[in-house]
């Protein structure tokens, strides 16, 4: 039955991807959207922090994350500021999927 599994859908913890290797050795393995997306939220949220750090400025985390067609007129003003004072940020955001 375990050669039969053509693919198997886990989180990307390298303790699942060792045993399925071992287990599932055919089996292609993929990680899930859910924990791809919240890894690079949580990736771009730590460049925030580090770029707001050396500026000792609190830099604001929803310009970045909320998609940019659905930000108001002062968050899109605000999103343009970040993005030119910080080149690195919008980078990340196209990484994790939300338009910069």
């Amino acid at each position: 039955m375990r050669e039969r599994v053509a693919g198997v859908c886990i989180d990307m913890k390298a303790g699942y991807r060792s045993v399925l290797r071992e287990e599932l050795p055919a089996a292609r393995i993929v990680a899930d959207r859910f924990h791809i997306i919240a890894d690079a939220n949580r990736r771009l949220d730590e460049m925030r922090r580090l770029e707001g750090a050396e500026l000792r400025e609190a830099l604001p985390r929803w310009p970045l994350l909320k998609g940019q067609e659905r930000l108001s007129e002062g968050q899109q003003r605000r999103l343009a500021e970040l993005t030119s004072r910080f080149p690195s940020l919008p980078r990340a955001a196209l990484v994790q999927g939300a338009p910069a």
